[in-house]
């Protein structure tokens, strides 16, 4: 059995392909551990999702920000806007069957030695507490309350302390990538490169925790950091959407293997770079 765990696809169906190829992905002997943002800005949104769910046996995923995005427009008050690719999946005639599977995924995942999460885990959080955290997340998102506590979460105006506990979470897992070095507090407005980091930023990986992880930590969403090993933490987000690449890591041999973006380049613009 070989175990791949593969960096964000966004909806890259044909570089997604062109990977599990080079592979030689089998899905009776092999699995696929995703970091999250299945869907969103590339082209093949609905056949990525599509083929995820119809291999739901072997290929496994957590939640990123882009697939929070999609339950938004799905249950929320959200609508696709400017180069999202979701709308396609929201108009297809499986979609109800496709959003009720993305809706039951989990935040963060355990396999072996290692954990799985899209953004990553706060230095101050405990694996215990950031379980914790995640398994409330994933409830309320599991809830009738869902599309309303979505609403609330992007116009930032929590009901309660609870939901306000939850947002935190959320952000914390799906979109974090810097803190503030004074307070340790998340910064979600950096998403540039480590060399233009601002004095007053730290990466989240880069702060010391009094918390050990009993192995390695993979993560993506930040394209911009591209695959990065920082043991035990392990980036791979090579910004496939981008027109970069998409990376595969075998966990039973800790090597790498990378399929060069054959996807349509998406352009980017100013708002798109700040929601990425």
């Amino acid at each position: 059995m070989n175990t791949w765990i593969i960096g964000d696809l966004q909806g890259c169906a044909d570089s997604f392909e062109a990977l599990r190829q080079r592979i030689h992905f089998d899905s009776t002997r092999d699995a696929i551990y995703l970091v999250g943002d299945i869907v969103n800005r590339g082209p093949g949104s609905l056949r990525t999702l599509r083929w995820v769910y119809q291999h739901r046996q072997s290929t496994f995923t957590v939640l990123g920000n882009h697939d929070l995005h999609l339950l938004w427009c799905a249950l929320g008050s959200g609508t696709p806007r400017g180069r999202d690719t979701i709308l396609e999946i929201l108009k297809a005639p499986d979609a109800d069957e496709l959003i009720a599977w993305v809706r039951q995924q989990p935040l963060v995942r355990q396999i072996h030695q290692a954990i799985i999460v899209h953004a990553g885990i706060h230095p101050t959080w405990t694996l215990q507490e950031t379980l914790t955290r995640a398994e409330a997340a994933e409830h309320k998102l599991q809830s009738e309350d869902a599309g309303a506590f979505l609403d609330r979460m992007r116009k930032r105006t929590p009901a309660n302390a609870e939901d306000a506990h939850l947002m935190e979470s959320l952000n914390v897992l799906t979109r974090m990538r810097t803190l503030e070095r004074s307070d340790l507090s998340l910064n979600l407005d950096y998403n540039g490169t480590l060399a233009d980091l601002p004095e007053h930023l730290t990466p989240w990986f880069d702060v010391p925790s009094d918390h050990a992880r009993p192995g390695q930590v993979f993560f993506g969403h930040w394209a911009a950091l591209g695959f990065h090993v920082q043991t035990p933490y392990i980036a791979l987000d090579s910004g496939c959407v981008w027109g970069n690449a998409l990376t595969a890591w075998h966990l039973e041999k800790d090597n790498t293997v990378v399929q060069p973006a054959i996807d349509r380049p998406v352009e980017q613009t100013d708002g798109e770079r700040a929601s990425r």
